[in-house]
């Protein structure tokens, strides 16, 4: 009755059969037939988990299949698009003792195998015709007819489907990063309570059954609570709660209860339930319950009503409100203060302008990233010398660092408590180019305009420069002045001046005495009128 298809056939008695790409002979629809509903149920499970299934829902049709002797079968039919989508489809019905057959919805033959790697076609067109929404089976011993029986909507089918316990290590092993408390109304308030007092993110809606039929008793109302990463402890305490029951979604509107499984792949028929319903698998209770939507998650946070209380359980009274008065100043009192873990770098130094004389008999023999690296300002009383690089070798004079943009202080202190940046500019009130100068630490500080200074290389050389540069010293009030820093040769000896200079004056009594060929080294060298 059947015969096979050649290589490169392409005539086919059989109406509706043609050849696909690949040279194997097709028909519109694939049909398998099923012993009995648990085999059926096999295969459905089997191409969900594949993925399948989700191709086939829109022209899938179940239902049972009346032989000729009354012999009564189960029909799964669906279209197919070649025989690429089809061989994992005949491969998971014959798993589960299933005939697959191809054709159109009256016609079919059997659909490829080993023995027939290209698929079947009629050998003799008989006159065999199916009853009324019947169908013809052909096969290699004749023509069977079948007869349409009970139709079942696979979505019901899906819903009487009881889910399946978890084995204890697959529970134990389940790692859940988000769950779904169905929360009873009189359980609401200790639920809410608990999972803001451990602070796990969550979020409630508030739902209502779906009202069965017209006349259907209205069900009370009750929430789902929403848990992000539930600590095991708490997820093993909502669990074994009576009345609490916890889910994990399959899809983003279904969900099973934790601790089973749906036989199918719910995630594969996710177009069969309802956007605007969420759909709960009680294992425990063997229901289904639909819950009316769509859903409107809230922060717990927002409803959760929060009771401060003292140790002895008493709540606190409320927080009275005081008028707030504006703050202009505090008074907290910065002091300049000796810092012993201070920076040795220094940026400036700054000299009585007296003592300008002995910076100029040295001047020409500073080393060379001095010489042509600072710049030097004359306001008077004082002589200012900035770098960058450093002054640290500079041996007259106080040296200075930069402890804000444009403010400087003597090495080895700090201002208690210490400025920001923003602060100690805003307090001194400095000019867009001023600098401030602290000297000495008790003295009272200065500001000197940035356009003053002068390369000292250039205003060493051409003095002009320097005094046209001279420049009042603006002193900040409420600081009084202490007296005038004195310099002196670290030896004792005075040093050979510039014509015109008044000599530098003489050191303390507590220095150390000087040695004789030193002092006589000195006062050979003050007797010449040479230059250094």
């Amino acid at each position: 009755m059947i015969e096979p298809v050649a290589l490169g056939q392409s005539r086919f008695h059989l109406p509706g059969l043609a050849a696909d790409e690949r040279g194997v002979a097709m028909g519109r629809r694939l049909l398998a037939i099923f012993p009995d509903m648990p085999s059926t149920v096999g295969f459905f499970r089997t191409i969900s988990r594949t993925g399948a299934l989700k191709e086939l829902l829109p022209s899938l049709t179940l239902e049972e299949a009346v032989g000729q002797g009354g012999l009564r079968e189960v029909a799964v039919g669906f279209e197919v698009a070649g025989s690429y989508a089809a061989d994992p489809c005949a491969a998971a019905a014959r798993a589960h003792k299933g005939l697959v057959f191809t054709g159109t919805l009256r016609h079919y033959v059997p659909y490829r195998d080993s023995a027939r790697p290209l698929g079947c076609d009629v050998a003799e067109p008989g006159a065999v015709l199916p009853g009324e929404g019947g169908y013809v089976l052909y096969l290699e011993g004749g023509a069977d007819s079948r007869a349409p029986g009970r139709k079942v909507e696979f979505r019901d089918l899906l819903m009487t489907l009881a889910p399946v316990a978890l084995r204890p290590k697959e529970l134990r092993e389940q790692r859940l990063d988000q769950v779904i408390l169905r929360v009873p109304r009189g359980l609401l308030t200790a639920v809410r309570s608990y999972l803001w007092r451990r602070r796990v993110p969550s979020e409630i809606a508030m739902v209502r059954p779906v009202q069965q039929g017209l006349f259907g008793a209205q069900r009370s109302e009750l929430a789902l609570v929403r848990a992000q990463e539930l600590p095991q402890g708490v997820l093993g305490l909502m669990d074994g709660t009576p009345g609490l029951e916890v889910y994990v979604p399959a899809t983003d509107n279904v969900l099973v209860q934790r601790g089973f499984r749906h036989p199918m792949a719910l995630d594969s028929c996710a177009a069969l339930f309802p956007r605007d319903e969420m759909t709960l698998f009680a294992a425990a209770r063997r229901v289904v319950e639909r819950l009316a939507g769509p859903l409107h998650w809230v922060p717990l946070d927002d409803v959760t009503d929060v009771v401060l209380t003292n140790q002895d359980n008493a709540p606190v009274p409320q927080a009275r409100a005081l008028e707030a008065q504006q703050i202009e100043r505090l008074g907290v009192a910065v002091r300049m203060v000796p810092d012993r873990d201070a920076r040795g770098t220094a940026e400036a130094v700054v000299l009585p302008a007296e003592k300008l004389p002995e910076l100029l008999a040295l001047v020409h023999l500073l080393p060379s990233v001095l010489w042509f690296g600072c710049e030097v300002a004359l306001a008077h009383p004082y002589t200012v010398i900035l770098s960058p690089e450093g002054v640290r070798a500079l041996p007259v004079g106080q040296a200075l660092m930069q402890v804000h943009p444009r403010v400087y202080i003597p090495v080895g202190h700090r201002f208690s408590p210490r400025l920001s940046d923003e602060l100690a500019l805003e307090h001194f009130g400095l000019a867009g180019n001023d600098n401030l100068v602290f000297h000495p630490p008790s003295g009272p500080p200065f500001a000197v305009s940035r356009s003053a200074f002068q390369p000292l290389s250039r205003a060493s050389v051409h003095t002009e420069d320097l005094t046209a540069s001279l420049q009042a010293v603006e002193i900040l009030p409420g600081l009084e002045p202490v007296g005038t820093p004195v310099v002196h040769h670290p030896v004792g000896g005075q040093l050979k001046r510039w014509n015109g200079m008044a000599p530098a004056q003489n050191p303390p009594a507590s220095w150390p005495a000087e040695r004789d060929d030193e002092k006589g080294e000195l006062a050979d060298a003050t007797g010449k009128d040479e230059g250094v």
